[in-house]
């Protein structure tokens, strides 16, 4: 359910993002409302391309915890 609701969030706010944060000048406040937006999207997609990978062969995704962990 977080995902759909995730996802709705994103599309029915994404006009006002586009005129309030992309069309201004790049600052510290915008930097962290990207990083903070765009991170758990970022996170989740990470997360499906790990649990079902395309083939068999391991991907560059898959050792990213392993040297996180480290």
């Amino acid at each position: 359910y977080e995902t759909a609701l995730l996802s709705f969030e994103y599309v029915i706010t994404f006009d006002r993002e586009v005129r309030l944060v992309w069309g201004r000048k790049v600052t510290g406040a915008t930097v962290l409302y990207v990083l903070n937006r765009y991170w758990l999207f970022l996170e989740y997609i990470t997360q499906v391309v790990t649990t079902f990978p395309i083939s068999e062969k391991v991907s560059f995704f898959s050792r990213i915890p392993m040297y996180l962990s480290a």
